[in-house]
């Protein structure tokens, strides 16, 4: 069977496009010492195939829910930036009225973008609103802690001014007060 393949390859002269990513797609028994990895799919192409697309990327990921890894041909492959940030969605924000918002906006609506993109930009704008949602809240505790404890919570929340940065910020708060 397999020299039937080779035969068959050969003749369409076809030749092994590079996979990206992890060299092998497929595992036995990781974890153990006696893990094997072999690369067992691959795409190919002839020498027309490859002239009409000249930037073909075959990348490999991982998966945790099968012993071969998905292979994916992209025959437009486009740049994508490297954020060097983590993001964390805080399930808190479930919480907030205006996180539908936040969410639609991000996606992009109707506009037409791919799925990597769609979650870059969802997650900046969450990780932007959540920010200042934050804010409000740390601001929010802090004038808490004064109504309720001034002499402690000015040794804990405020710096260098003691009583008159309290009272500069619980007026700030109020000022802010339908944000909360």
């Amino acid at each position: 069977m397999c020299i039937g393949f080779h035969e068959a390859v050969d003749d369409c002269a076809l030749s092994v496009i590079k996979l990206h990513g992890h060299p092998f797609t497929w595992i036995k028994s990781p974890g153990t010492n006696r893990v094997l990895e072999e690369r067992l799919d691959m795409a190919m192409g002839n020498s027309e195939w490859l002239q009409r697309f000249p930037e073909v990327k075959l990348t490999n990921f991982f998966t945790f829910h099968s012993d071969h890894t998905p292979i994916l041909l992209d025959i437009i492959p486009t740049v994508r930036q490297r954020y060097n940030y983590s993001f964390k969605f805080e399930n808190s924000w479930l919480l907030e009225d205006d996180i539908e918002e936040v969410v639609v906006d991000g996606w992009g609506g109707i506009m037409r973008l791919e799925l990597g993109d769609r979650v870059v930009n969802c997650s900046t704008k969450l990780q932007s609103w959540g920010r200042r949602k934050s804010i409000r809240l740390n601001e929010w505790y802090d004038v808490y802690a004064i109504r309720h404890n001034p002499r402690e919570a000015c040794s804990t929340t405020c710096t260098g001014g003691g009583l008159l940065e309290a009272k500069s910020k619980n007026a700030l708060v109020e000022r802010r007060g339908h944000e909360y």
